[in-house]
């Protein structure tokens, strides 16, 4: 299958089933600075004939806020046959500007076999210069493979062998006076100019494993700090390990994908981890903080928080306050390890309505490491599925475990 969405996660639960995978190392051109990764993977044809080859490329230090046109090039010998794809040096600059323009490149790098576009338009760098890009491309669909060069057509078949492209980006700024009197897209006026080539990289072979731990390496390159205005804000980190701060207001915020630190502030927030390992603190207020995927750590802080760890094997604390752990109750939920419950605050709440209080059974064992190590944990299951839901940290200690399911509210200890 195509990964299911645009996000390193899902592009590397494509890459563990792929065909083939490839790297790419792009370097500078035209002194842009410019330079990254990609990784491409192919995939098996499915039953309804497509087969899907995915690519992600993360490059730093592009113009901020441009669009960037990016392509997969090929060359073909007299008889149509492949050959190698090299990048251009400087001896590719024929009208000697300085400069190796999008034509003086073709004769290293190809025409344009694949545009790798996004939703049929240019993807964008962001506010720091940073270029993020995933995407699937169906070799079997023809109207993929074209070049708005030679405006010739081609075919998936045409960029296979891949270990024979190459990947360009464009986009550099030029400084006045550069090209002056030369013809092609650097003529002296200076500027951003779009279609100059800004870095390059040969396409090469790379086992399964080592594009896996490539992609994880850019993933984590695309982490970034994002800080919330004061007066209530929607902030989400997207890609990459993120820092996301909310403010004074009552904030909403995401980590995305990826493996985030989110804090709320003083407002009562809404705090979401998306898939990764994340840790999520909400501080002051009443906050609802939801790990979702992946293993996480809660933090309610001061108030009288929500806590929902999600799926994965969650920490939660609540803090000050009137808490609420809630487990959602079916498989892939796991366990949640409540490490500060208090039965005369707190309260347990599952997903399910309809439940009773013969449904839940409380157990004890002492865990080393998880608390006082002379206190047993207390191990709350659901009988019906034999899913252990919560593991109350020296939970022995409590008189009274209230939990809530539907609009019934009943005590596991009674």
């Amino acid at each position: 299958m195509a990964h299911l969405d645009k996000t390193f996660a899902s592009f590397d639960t494509f890459l563990q089933s792929a065909q083939a995978a490839y790297a790419v190392n792009l370097t500078a051109l035209n002194s842009s600075g410019v330079s990254g990764d990609a990784v491409i993977a192919v995939g098996n044809v499915e039953e309804g004939g497509e087969q899907y080859v995915n690519v992600a490329i993360v490059a730093d230090s592009m113009e901020a806020g441009m669009g960037v046109p990016q392509h997969i090039h090929g060359r073909f010998d007299d008889e149509g046959n492949p050959m190698d794809s090299v990048s251009p040096d400087i001896f590719s600059d024929t009208d000697r500007d300085g400069m190796v323009e999008v034509l003086e490149g073709v004769g290293s790098y190809g025409d344009v076999l694949l545009p790798l576009s996004e939703d049929g338009g240019l993807p964008v760098t962001g506010d720091d210069g940073q270029f993020v890009y995933i995407q699937s491309f169906d070799l079997n669909d023809a109207a993929n493979f074209f070049s708005p060069v030679t405006m010739t057509d081609y075919t998936g078949e045409d960029i296979l062998p891949l270990n024979l492209r190459e990947i360009v980006l464009h986009g550099v700024t030029v400084p006045e006076g550069i090209g002056a009197g030369t013809e092609g897209e650097v003529d002296g006026s200076g500027g951003f100019t779009q279609l100059l080539p800004a870095a390059s990289g040969e396409i090469e072979a790379m086992s399964i494993e080592g594009a896996r731990g490539l992609l994880e390496q850019m993933r984590a390159s695309t982490g970034k700090t994002l800080v919330a205005d004061e007066g209530g804000d929607e902030v989400n980190g997207g890609e990459g390990d993120d820092l996301v701060l909310g403010a004074s207001g009552d904030d909403t915020l995401s980590g995305g994908s990826g493996h985030d630190d989110v804090s709320g502030g003083a407002g009562n927030d809404r705090i979401s981890g998306g898939m990764g390992s994340d840790v999520l603190a909400g501080n002051g207020g009443n906050d609802i903080i939801a790990g979702n995927g992946g293993g996480d750590a809660l933090f309610g802080g001061d108030g009288d928080d929500f806590l929902n760890g999600g799926f994965g094997f969650d920490r939660l604390n609540g803090g000050g306050g009137s808490d609420t752990f809630f487990n959602m109750g079916v498989e892939g939920h796991a366990t949640d390890w409540v490490q500060d419950f208090s039965g005369e605050e707190d309260m347990l709440q599952f997903g399910a309505s309809g439940a009773t209080r013969d449904d839940f059974r409380v157990d004890y064992a002492i865990t080393a490491g998880a608390g006082d190590d002379a206190a047993a944990e207390a191990f709350v299951t659901h009988v019906p599925s034999g899913q252990v839901l919560w593991a109350l940290v020296d939970g022995a200690a409590e008189t009274s475990i209230m939990l809530h399911s539907g609009g019934d509210s009943f005590d596991l200890l009674a």
